[in-house]
């Protein structure tokens, strides 16, 4: 029997099935193509229509989802009882956590006898998906919403993503390009590598290829001591890249890297921020009691 709710925004790019497997609530980031109206993530824009946008160089923009969208989820699971644990993506790419913080705020008032904790993951697309897949099998467990937490703040920086992309051009858009601003303009063929880590984008170095990102991808992997260490979860991403994502996989593997999950697709949020042709290798510390 689950101990308390699971609450968290649509930053962690989890399949339906795991967010219902993980018995996730869900409060959507919005979507915009076209810098007016904007619509809910997995709610009035599925993925593929926006990869379809991105393909034809739009540029999508995104919005967090508001203090009341946090304060109607919050509300629906503390009036019948139930404590909640709301994990959002790093508060350095937005203010997603900030929002939840103040209808924490208003929900105390609310409902005093009730926990509510909010916490910054400090992470972003699978990475954070796999610390709320963990954090869904302690509540199952009957783990209490404070252990959690702890367990959770313990271990959130141990975590990182391996990217690749073909382009800039949507991270510049995004107004997101900080500290990768030095690879924007590369020669044709030059395919950038980029660390997400601390809760942010770190630029590592530049590589001719496609298939060299991969390699290169490889190697900072087993650099980082992921060879045979069963304490991470780890899964391939893409966009519409199914056969690029199968191959990096492959290669993560032969190289003795335990690449739990199947490549899935990266999530609109980040995709609107880092472009179609991303590829990604992203993992997480798995949460022990």
């Amino acid at each position: 029997m689950a101990s308390f709710k699971l609450i968290a925004d649509s930053a962690f790019d989890l399949t339906d099935k795991q967010i219902a497997e993980s018995d996730i609530e869900v409060v959507p980031f919005y979507i915009s193509t076209d810098n007016v109206n904007y619509r809910k993530d997995r709610v009035d824009i599925d993925l593929h229509t926006l990869y379809a946008f991105m393909n034809n160089k739009v540029y999508p923009k995104t919005s967090m989802p508001s203090m009341q969208d946090y304060l109607d989820a919050f509300r629906k699971w503390l009036s019948a009882g139930v404590d909640v644990l709301c994990l959002t993506i790093t508060s350095k790419f937005s203010s997603s956590y900030q929002s939840a913080v103040a209808a924490q705020s208003e929900a105390r008032a609310e409902f005093p006898e009730r926990s509510i904790i909010v916490v910054d993951t400090r992470q972003c697309t699978m990475m954070y998906g796999i610390t709320l897949m963990e954090a869904a099998k302690l509540c199952a467990g009957g783990v209490s919403i404070e252990q959690c937490a702890a367990l959770i703040e313990a271990v959130k920086n141990e975590c990182g993503t391996l990217l690749t992309t073909d382009s800039l051009d949507f991270l510049v858009h995004g107004g997101r390009v900080g500290k990768v601003a030095a690879f924007a303009g590369t020669l044709f063929n030059i395919k950038p590598i980029i660390e997400f880590s601390d809760g942010e984008l770190h630029p590592l170095t530049k590589v001719r290829g496609r298939k060299k990102s991969f390699e290169t991808i490889v190697d900072l992997a087993v650099k980082k001591g992921l060879r045979d260490n069963k304490s991470f979860s780890s899964c391939v991403l893409h966009c519409e890249h199914q056969d690029e994502a199968e191959e990096c996989t492959k290669m993560l593997r032969d190289a003795g890297i335990d690449v739990d999950y199947e490549p899935q697709e990266l999530g609109a949020v980040i995709s609107s921020h880092i472009g179609p042709t991303t590829i990604a290798f992203t993992y997480a510390k798995k949460l022990k009691i």
